[in-house]
């Protein structure tokens, strides 16, 4: 097993106003982590989408 790190990760991206139609799944690179930054802890942020 390994814990290399990955490149990009899936995100869903909103480019704009208006309906879901603008929500796309791209590839993105994954952010990196600094030393102020929390690591012991998971949280997900969701906002609801009115379709």
């Amino acid at each position: 097993m390994t814990n290399a790190k990955p490149d990009t990760m899936q995100a869903a991206a909103i480019d704009g106003f208006g309906g879901a139609e603008l929500v796309t799944v791209r590839a993105v690179p994954v952010p990196e982590v600094g030393p102020s930054d929390e690591t012991g802890h998971r949280y997900v942020i969701a906002a609801p989408i009115d379709f």
